[in-house]
């Protein structure tokens, strides 16, 4: 299975990286609604598509896959994808739709704070990016730092 891609019709934009106060809709101009409409659906058909990957894709290490699972799962229901059949190698700025994210990727954050009782520190969150198989293996070096303490 191919990871999730942009269409050919769309290509963000190369960004300067910027501080969460400067991504927020009302304070940075960075919301490109003009292109979602025609970008987003393009990339819930990708993922609609794509058949359940089997677990060992994300490694034999249960606690990795476990997280997968989970973070997975989270992500679907906070963007309405219409499916969790996410792949490591799925891009980060695709899966968590960062070029219109409208605070999502907090409340994502939120909730495994939440259900996994982990603190997530800002700047790790704001240093999440390259792929989802990235995400996880943050989110699991946090967990196992967590249970060491």
């Amino acid at each position: 299975m191919a990871p999730l891609h942009w269409p050919e019709s769309y290509q963000p934009t190369p960004r300067e990286p910027r501080s969460f106060w400067e991504r927020l809709p009302l304070i940075g101009e960075w919301f490109e609604a003009s292109d979602y409409p025609e970008v987003v659906p393009t990339l819930m058909g990708q993922l609609a598509a794509r058949p359940k990957p089997d677990p060992t894709i994300w490694g034999d290490d249960p606690v990795r896959v476990e997280m997968a699972l989970y973070l997975c799962n989270v992500v679907q229901q906070a963007y309405g994808w219409p499916n969790d059949h996410f792949l490591p190698e799925d891009p980060f700025e695709i899966v968590f739709l960062e070029p219109w994210d409208d605070l999502e990727i907090i409340e994502c954050a939120m909730q495994v704070e939440e259900d996994l009782g982990l603190d997530l520190p800002d700047e790790t969150v704001k240093e999440w990016g390259g792929t989802l198989g990235n995400v996880v293996d943050s989110l699991v070096a946090i967990q196992k730092s967590a249970h060491r303490n």
